[in-house]
């Protein structure tokens, strides 16, 4: 049967989101997944994926532009081109699995299927909300003044899609005194989320996206699940060098009691730790148990937090969602 021809995706420069730019486009996303199974040709990849040579060389080409893959000549006495996964498009492959992992435990337990869309449709604007939330509840009118480069109506827009999908809780009546509230089942997206950033400062380093070094936020959405040692009890400084033209502040985390809690105010503890390094030094940190991250202080204490982090950013069995 001859190859469905279908509309070529637009060429287009690499997109702020890193590798969702991959992953949000069906087409590219099929052919990382085709080539997940090892090398092949373009012939060999039209016939897999069902569509023209033509529409496969855009795919391929966007691919390699965005240093997704790689190709090389096959050595057969065809002397046919061979399209390979570089590094970005494997980690890209990850993610997608971890993304699946997460979606399937949010939809277990009541988030509506469709609206997991939600984050790519609301782009930058939706995360930008979302992190506000994650600070603390707010009302709408509190979200405007705390979020002023998003406009109002796209505000509204937003939250409305958001609270549909049941990534936001609404609690009381009338947009005056609503107020709204990150649902809990978000901390499923929290090793995706740290996935991403690393992806992005290992291929994209000079195009770091402010919010991605934001550890305040990672801290807000895993504080109910940070479980260090009960016999810890001291302050961590979690810090960061500038980077992407923007730098933030420091995140002060207090031990106790089996818990970790995030402080907006400095104590002097009996024991005290400060971890630094760069976003990717942090992913790693996260991801892997360990990494170049500098500390000062008491290496126990911050060894315990750093422990309790990565444990609950290790993923959860679940049902896959398409």
């Amino acid at each position: 049967m001859a190859a469905q021809e279908e509309a070529a995706p637009t060429r287009q420069p690499a997109a702020p989101d890193g590798a969702l730019s991959l992953l949000g486009q069906e087409g590219l996303r099929g052919v990382l997944h085709a080539l997940a199974q090892g090398p092949r040709s373009r012939a060999q990849l039209s016939r897999a994926l069902g569509v023209s040579e033509r529409t496969i060389a855009t795919r391929l080409r966007l691919l390699q532009e965005r240093g997704a893959l790689t190709g090389a000549a096959s050595g057969g006495r065809n002397g046919c081109r061979l399209f390979l996964l570089a590094p970005a498009g494997r980690q890209a492959l990850a993610i997608d699995a971890e993304l699946s992992r997460a979606y399937g435990r949010m939809v277990a337990e009541g988030i509506d299927a469709a609206g997991l869309q939600t984050l790519a449709q609301g782009g930058v604007q939706a995360r930008r909300l979302g992190r506000a939330l994650l600070e603390r509840p707010a009302t709408f009118s509190e979200l405007a003044a705390r979020l002023p480069e998003i406009p109002r109506s796209t505000l509204s827009r937003t939250l409305a899609l958001m609270v549909r999908s049941g990534l936001v809780r609404r609690e009381g009546t009338g947009r005056r005194n609503a107020r709204y509230s990150p649902a809990p089942q978000l901390h499923h997206l929290a090793r995706a989320a740290v996935m991403l950033a690393a992806w992005r400062w290992r291929h994209r380093p000079g195009q770091a996206l402010a919010l991605q070094g934001d550890l305040h936020g990672l801290l807000c959405l895993l504080a109910s699940r940070l479980r260090p040692p009960a016999g810890l009890v001291g302050l961590c400084r979690l810090s960061q060098p500038p980077a992407g033209g923007r730098s933030w502040p420091d995140v002060l985390v207090a031990l106790g009691g089996g818990r970790a809690q995030v402080v907006s105010v400095a104590f002097a503890p009996a024991r005290e730790a400060h971890l630094h390094g760069t976003g990717l030094a942090w992913c790693q940190a996260l991801l892997e148990g360990a990494g170049p991250l500098t500390i000062e202080g008491d290496r126990e204490l911050a060894r315990g937090l750093l422990g309790a982090l990565a444990a609950a950013l290790q993923p959860q069995p679940g049902a896959d969602v398409d």
